[in-house]
């Protein structure tokens, strides 16, 4: 079993820390958190507008889709007062 160390031991144990430099992520962490959302938000933009698209064909860079998108009626449609 494993005893709690002391304030004391603890400093001592990171005496031969204190000369190292930060890696890439202690000094890049919340800038690369903020372009991962960034990148996220924007293919989650374009999904739904993929989603929304009445196209039959859409055609992004190297991304090629054919589908039938769901055609709708007017007599399919109710409209009910609030």
């Amino acid at each position: 079993m494993t005893s709690a160390l002391t304030p004391a031991e603890c400093l001592a144990m990171l005496e031969g820390y204190k000369d190292t430099p930060p890696d890439f992520l202690q000094r890049n962490g919340s800038w690369l958190l903020s372009v991962i959302a960034a990148i996220s938000a924007s293919v989650g933009a374009v999904l739904t507008y993929l989603l929304r698209s009445r196209c039959h064909r859409i055609k992004l860079g190297c991304l090629e889709c054919d589908r039938t998108p769901v055609t709708l009626e007017s007599t399919e449609i109710t409209v009910q007062p609030p």
